[in-house]
């Protein structure tokens, strides 16, 4: 049985994203957000938070979070060096192989 499956099976409600999350909290259908990552909130937190609707104690968990790209081998090899794919630039400079045709207009 998914984790989802089972945890509405016993009575708890699942959402998933920050919008979904964010409503949940304010209108009390969630008790908390454990996990809020303050460089990945979304435009719906701050009038929520601004009108009192959800309470912010975000601080410091003594995490180390690490951020970067994850890719797999044969991406690696278009970018050869100790670095690999290790800046946005360096992304864009790759960009005509890896984008698909739909996509390399507005990224490339």
């Amino acid at each position: 049985m998914h984790r989802r499956n089972l945890l509405q099976t016993v009575g708890h409600k699942v959402t998933a994203g920050y919008q979904n999350m964010w409503r949940a909290v304010s209108e009390g259908q969630l008790d908390a957000a454990l996990e809020v990552w303050s460089s990945n909130v979304t435009e719906q937190y701050r009038p929520l938070n601004s009108e009192g609707k959800v309470e912010d104690h975000l601080g410091s968990l003594g995490l180390v979070a690490r951020e970067g790209f994850v890719y797999p081998p044969h991406v690696a090899s278009l970018c050869p060096g100790p670095a690999g794919l290790a800046s946005v630039e360096e992304l864009r400079r790759i960009c005509h192989v890896v984008a698909t045709p739909r996509h390399r207009r507005q990224i490339c």
